[in-house]
């Protein structure tokens, strides 16, 4: 059971034994129609406070943090003393760390106020807020952090990642190396503040590790930017690659879970423990088959991360002319009943600002009435990729199930995506 948006349906089936025949049937369907908020500034980067459900973005001339509620389309600006490169909001949503030249602004989010500055060696272009510490990700030099009370400093390793995120726990700072020989998901303990220790998980470049870091929201799982879940359970380094002798344990950290099936890559993600749904924006990628590209968001359900929909991100308008919208950020706000996505522009559009937020309602939309142009479909047994026509306006949003049941024995995946 699925949902879908656009106007065809795959069904991919790889089966042993004999052909399969599914008839299909639309369970529901709904209008989906985004609400648009286009932003008067250019964000460098985005997150999210979930106690505030608001969005916290940075931008420069004027260097600025903005505070943005969507559903009322306000803004809240603190002014910045220096262009911003990163952002972190703290695990409680209430404060945000901004990464400058040699320099961080610390911003209390519920006053709207830059609260104090903290001095860097290095130009902070990645860190993590943490409890009363900040961590600078500087990929050759290893972890630094500063404290932010006392404004001491100090620093861990070398080459420790240089994306990275706060374990919902609080005790932990998962990193992903990007530029290594071989690119490893690092767990740094930050239990006491200052980084005291790394786990680097039970491999060594068996699985692929890039780009971003995202958690479940109970912490479980982590998720990084090569489309890769792990495991996330930062008190258990039993399989450390390091080991030499490694025990099996189903609950290690860093223990590969499965990829996100229909991208190699992740430029944004978030995940609704509410509605079961993991939203992912994926960056443009022409050189796999199918090429994928970054004007829509893919669903998936929660429990074993299967392909459950996709929202096309509406183009931008302007003087009758029609500009693909590039999604760049997602976030589901607090009471999972929208779904916020930033886009931009193509570029040769004529927008001074070409940023805006889209939001998709997390609820039940009005209804629509989509049609499919077959209502049947026959999947050879050697595994077969097939398309069925649905009629339906961009909007529309609709649920389609088979009404074959197959033995399971013989099924090694069925997918509606």
């Amino acid at each position: 059971m699925v949902f879908f948006m656009g106007n065809f349906m795959t069904c991919r089936s790889i089966i042993r034994g004999s052909s399969t025949l599914l008839a299909f049937v639309l369970a529901w369907a709904s209008a989906l129609t985004a609400q648009t908020r286009p932003l008067p500034y250019n964000p460098v980067t985005a997150e999210y406070s979930n106690v505030l459900d608001r969005i916290i973005f940075i931008s420069a001339n004027p260097n600025q943090l903005h505070i943005f509620d969507p559903v009322n389309n306000s803004d809240s600006a603190v002014n910045l003393p220096k262009p911003p490169l990163s952002l972190s909001v703290s695990l409680d949503g209430m404060y945000a760390a901004v990464g400058h030249d040699a320099l961080i602004s610390y911003v209390n989010l519920q006053t709207a106020a830059l609260e104090k500055t903290l001095a860097s060696s290095s130009t902070v272009t990645s860190l993590v807020l943490g409890n009363d510490y900040v961590y600078i990700l500087t990929y050759q030099s290893g972890t630094q952090w500063v404290q932010i009370s006392t404004g001491a400093t100090g620093s861990y390793g070398v080459y420790n990642g240089t994306a990275g995120r706060l374990h919902p726990s609080g005790t932990a700072l998962y990193t992903s190396d990007n530029g290594l020989s071989v690119d490893q998901l690092e767990d740094l303990d930050v239990s006491t503040g200052p980084v005291t220790g790394a786990n680097a998980g039970p491999y060594f470049g068996d699985y692929p590790v890039c780009g971003g870091v995202w958690f479940s929201p109970d912490g479980s799982r982590v998720y990084v930017g090569c489309a890769m879940a792990y495991q996330a359970n930062p008190q258990d380094a039993t399989l450390s690659a390091n080991s030499s002798a490694p025990v099996l344990d189903t609950k290690a950290d860093g223990l590969y879970w499965t990829p996100f099936a229909g991208t190699s890559q992740i430029r944004s993600l978030t995940e609704s423990a509410t509605l079961g749904r993991i939203a992912v924006i994926p960056p443009n990628q022409g050189s796999i088959t199918p090429p994928v590209k970054d004007n829509q968001v893919l669903l998936y359900d929660s429990a074993y991360i299967e392909p459950a929909g996709v929202f096309q991100l509406p183009n931008f308008e302007i003087n009758g002319k029609s500009y693909p919208a590039h999604g760049q950020q997602v976030f589901y706000n607090q009471a999972s009943t929208a779904l916020y996505v930033v886009v931009q522009a193509e570029p040769s559009s004529p927008l001074p600002n070409p940023f805006a937020v889209e939001i998709f309602p997390g609820g039940n939309p009005p209804a629509c009435a989509p049609t499919f142009s077959a209502a049947r479909s026959t999947l050879a047994a050697s595994g077969t990729v097939a398309t069925v026509g649905i009629k339906a306006p961009g909007t529309c949003i609709y649920q389609a199930s088979s009404t074959v049941k197959l033995d399971s024995a013989r099924l090694r995946r069925l997918w509606l995506g």
